[in-house]
């Protein structure tokens, strides 16, 4: 799964960045308040082997900034799936 989300953050980065050369940056202020660290923990982008872990987890946080602030569909429904799933383990795991 987290190779998955990682995959389409990639695209998305991709995407980004090629429909931007011509045009003004959508201005990205707040996006470590809006992908707090606690959700890319629980997205399981916090840590990575052989590398540089800031490198990808501000990649991985500017690229779900990117997707929550152009409603991209795909990705919003994938995070709140791996959410849910994490909050409905840790209720079994509490009672």
């Amino acid at each position: 799964m987290m190779v998955f989300i990682l995959t389409i953050l990639i695209n998305i980065l991709i995407t980004f960045i090629f429909l931007n050369l011509y045009a003004i940056l959508q201005y990205n202020g707040g996006y470590k308040s809006d992908i707090p660290d606690d959700l890319l923990k629980i997205l399981g982008l916090w840590k990575f082997e052989k590398s540089h872990h800031q490198d990808i987890r501000a990649a991985a946080r500017l690229g779900l900034f990117y997707a929550l602030r152009n409603d991209i569909e795909e990705v919003i429904q994938d995070i709140g799936k791996v959410v849910s799933e994490y909050h409905n383990n840790a209720k079994k795991v509490a009672s």
